[in-house]
């Protein structure tokens, strides 16, 4: 699993579909597959861009000028069970 910080135009954020259709270009191998990711808006810094907090099966790749890869980590979680989790759903 993979963590990222990424950036996204502010002009593109009004409309849902095309954030998704942003972070999608993120992952250009799989045009037809399954979306490969989990997102949430976090904040907007500026004017200029909104920052997303990403989730992905697969490292993202840089490819687009209007969606930048900020910070992206790999995450190998050891999860035991009976472990208690925490999420933040908004």
């Amino acid at each position: 699993m993979y963590l990222s910080k990424i950036a996204i135009a502010a002009n593109l954020i009004r409309n849902p579909y095309r954030i998704h259709r942003c972070l999608w270009e993120l992952f250009p191998d799989m045009p037809d597959s399954d979306r490969p990711f989990l997102y949430r808006m976090e904040s907007a810094n500026s004017e200029s861009d909104v920052r997303i907090l990403m989730q992905s099966e697969i490292a993202p790749k840089q490819n687009s000028e209007s969606v930048r890869i900020i910070a992206s980590r790999e995450a190998n979680l050891k999860l035991n069970d009976g472990q208690y989790l925490r999420f933040l759903l908004i």
